[in-house]
């Protein structure tokens, strides 16, 4: 058995935005849990509206019938470490797949520049009755030269609401006074892949491009519709 144990502290000696105020950027985001669905353009919104939900799946799949738009986020980020070479992808995508933000990179250790890439793609196999990655494809294309195949075999996961995010309580960024002490603990073997606090997750990976092997992480949260992997609604699995 493996359990996680992750502790959390508000710290008056760290800058915080401001009260309740989360530590990335906010484009826009509408939150009544009572009348509608929650309305998130970015994952500041889809936080806070799965925060507000307190991780209720009964309560997430009610809000899907209701009238609007449901929360919607979808990301992948990805660093890869080879010998000589390092990569770098993310993208966040919308409900039809379309993306808002894409980006990828190569550091040439030896040299030791760092070469953007053209464009990136990604093939997503996703475990059955989840959420959660069973395998990946990435592909990195430079600006000259041919496409980078990279793909991506997960081994461990490690659970992001163990760092605040979409945590209830203990967001990033909530101000808890001038000094606060918490902690909770997950059975890893025990936890619901599918219970809306545990969807984000970074999976470390064994990576291979090419003859190349090496280790890499891919973080990945998909809440909402998003057409290219199939999900339709809030919480619909694999």
């Amino acid at each position: 058995m493996i359990t996680t144990v992750i502790d959390y502290f508000a710290d008056p000696s760290i800058s915080y935005f401001g009260p309740g105020m989360p530590y990335s950027s906010c484009t826009s985001h509408d939150v009544d849990i009572q009348s509608t669905k929650a309305q998130a353009t970015d994952f500041t919104g889809a936080a806070a509206a799965i925060s507000m939900l307190k991780t209720d799946i009964a309560k997430s799949i009610q809000l899907s019938g209701a009238p609007g738009l449901p929360p919607q986020f979808f990301w992948l980020w990805s660093p890869v470490h080879f010998e000589d070479v390092c990569t770098h992808f993310d993208v966040n995508e919308d409900a039809t797949g379309r993306r808002w933000h894409a980006a990828g990179m190569m550091v040439h250790l030896a040299e030791g520049t760092v070469e953007p890439m053209a464009s990136v793609a990604h093939r997503i196999r996703w475990q059955p009755r989840t959420r959660r990655a069973a395998g990946a494809e990435i592909t990195l294309t430079p600006y000259r030269g041919d496409p980078l195949a990279i793909t991506l075999e997960p081994l461990l996961n490690a659970q992001m609401v163990g760092l605040g995010y979409v945590h209830p309580e203990w967001g990033h960024g909530m101000w808890k006074g001038e000094s606060a002490v918490a902690g909770d603990g997950w059975t890893l073997a025990e936890i619901d892949p599918m219970e809306p606090r545990h969807l984000h997750v970074q999976q470390v990976c064994r990576a291979r491009m090419g003859k190349r092997e090496g280790v890499g992480i891919l973080e990945q949260i998909a809440l909402g519709p998003h057409a290219p992997s199939g999900f339709q609604s809030i919480l619909d699995p694999a």
